[in-house]
This record gives C-alpha cells, sequence and structure tokens, in this order.
C-alpha cells in the first residue's frame, strides 16, 4: 500500500452544542440561530433574532444516502473527528461555525456582539484547545458594528484563533468591502496576523417574507445553475478585495474563499487586468 498523502483542508464545519449559547442571557439566547424541521421532514425554518425563512431539504433517500456515506459524529465530536481526519489523510482543517454562519442576518448590535463573543468563547474551549494544531476555527465578529468587529477580532486573535469568518456580503447596515469605511478592520486583522476566511452562501438574507430562500433559478438545469451560482459570491468577494486596493494597501492581509474552489482565479485575474487597463481613469 502507497505510503498516504497528507493534504490540510480550507473548509469544515462544526455543529454547535445545545450548550453554545448558555452564558447569554435567556432573553438573548432565545433569538440565536436554530433550523427546526416540519413534520413531513421536507422543509426546515430557520430562526435568527425574530425572524424567520423555510427551505427545502434533501429528499429522504438522499438524507440516508448523507447519513450512510458522510455523517458522522465528527460533526460535534472532538475526538471522532481527529479520526476520522486522520482515516482521511487530513492534517489540519479550518473549521468553520454552522449555525454561526447566519451572523450576516442578525438585525440587534448587542446581540450579535454579545452572541459572537459568547460563540468565541465557546469554539475555543470546545474545539481549538482540545487540538490547536489541528483545528483551526474561525472567529466570529458582529456584522452590525465595525467598532465591535474591530473589539472581537483583537479579543479573539490573543485567544489563539487566527482567521475570522466573514460573510462574502456584509449586511445592507454597513457599506461594502471595497469602501474605505472597513479600512480600520483591515489593519487590525492585519496587525493581528488574522486571515479573512469568506465562506460561499452567506449572503445576508431579506426574512421578511418568511419563505424558502436560496432558489434563484427553477426548471431544466436549476439545480446545476443554482449550486454555480452559489460560488460567485466568493468570487466578488475577492475581486472587491483586490480592486479597491485594500490588498496593495495591506501587504501582509491574507484572504481565504471557502467552498468555491479556485480555477475561476486565472480568468478574474485576466479579467481585472484588461478591466484595468481599459477603465481604470473611471474609477
Amino acid at each position: 500500500m502507497s505510503e498516504k498523502i497528507w493534504a490540510n483542508s480550507g473548509d469544515s464545519h462544526f455543529i454547535e452544542g445545545t450548550d453554545a449559547w448558555k452564558e447569554l442571557p435567556a432573553e438573548l439566547a432565545a433569538r440565536m440561530p436554530r433550523a427546526v424541521k416540519d413534520d413531513d421532514g421536507q422543509y426546515e425554518t430557520v430562526h435568527v433574532d425574530g425572524q424567520s425563512f423555510r427551505r427545502r431539504l434533501p429528499s429522504p433517500a438522499q438524507q440516508e444516502f448523507f447519513k450512510r456515506s458522510s455523517m458522522t459524529k465528527g460533526v460535534g465530536d472532538v475526538d471522532v473527528r481527529l479520526k476520522d481526519l486522520d482515516g482521511e489523510g487530513i492534517w489540519a482543517e479550518v473549521v468553520y461555525p454552522s449555525l454561526g454562519m447566519w451572523n450576516a442576518s442578525f438585525r440587534d448590535p448587542v446581540l450579535v456582539r454579545e452572541a459572537m463573543r459568547v460563540s468565541n468563547d465557546w469554539t475555543k474551549a470546545e474545539i481549538m484547545d482540545k487540538s490547536p494544531q489541528r483545528l483551526l476555527p474561525t472567529a466570529q465578529v458582529s456584522m452590525l458594528d465595525l467598532g465591535d468587529a474591530i473589539a472581537e477580532v483583537e479579543r479573539a486573535a490573543e485567544m489563539g484563533f487566527r482567521s475570522v469568518f466573514l460573510p462574502t456580503t456584509p449586511p445592507p447596515v454597513l457599506e461594502d468591502y471595497n469602501r474605505d469605511s472597513w479600512e480600520p478592520f483591515w489593519t487590525a486583522c492585519e496587525r493581528m496576523n488574522m486571515v479573512l476566511a469568506f465562506h460561499i452562501g452567506t449572503d445576508p438574507i431579506d426574512m421578511a417574507a418568511g419563505e424558502v430562500v436560496g432558489i434563484a433559478y427553477r426548471g431544466p438545469g436549476g439545480a446545476v445553475l443554482n449550486h454555480t451560482n452559489s460560488g460567485i459570491s466568493g468570487l466578488q468577494a475577492a475581486m472587491k478585495m483586490v480592486a479597491s486596493g485594500a490588498l496593495d494597501r495591506h501587504r501582509d492581509l491574507k484572504v481565504l474563499i471557502s467552498e468555491g474552489g479556485a480555477t475561476w482565479v486565472p480568468y478574474i485575474g485576466d479579467r481585472m487586468n484588461e478591466a484595468y487597463r481599459q477603465h481604470n481613469f473611471r474609477a
């Protein structure tokens, strides 16, 4: 048998335990993200900060396939996770939150500030401290107040975090990533040596209608179109960081785009070079 070739993973997730929010006051804990399956098992309702939306679940056959082929207790148990990694030849992995990935959809800045602090404390104790060399969780910060975000990213870095999770598009209360208002945050991340970890599929969601979301295309080819479309936001986040000059001003700042592949990088590089040659005077 040939020797195993070890690799590192830039995208994994850990399902938060039921005790993740126990340090929050009860009124705040009740508004933290949670998902509830419908009785028929076809849909689930996601609740975030007093809002909710429904989304379709995989078919029963697909769920059974996932359960048999890929689901493991390692999604919430570090000891099992490390055995899984050994079996698969993964030495270390970036670990994103699961329920915490909805942080761009909060509305209350006090709730999200306190929630991110508690979440980072829980993540450090339950994930990072148990295997600091192999499990590299992303810190979470407020997406409603940049001052709170800067304070928490600095605190998280001092706790040992090495990356910070960001949605591919910030919520409307903040300007987009190519704007100068983000400069203090980029400066803090560069100073604290924190990688910007963007994960696709994390754009803010308008939950006002409470309807099923996540489907942009229907009809023939809809599943392929929706899956392909989900990666575009990661590409756009990278474009904003480059085109705005943020990575030129912050030469030590590093960016990770997770779950969107990398085959688009040559195309974007070529396209942006051409755009700059022809149109930079219009900026």
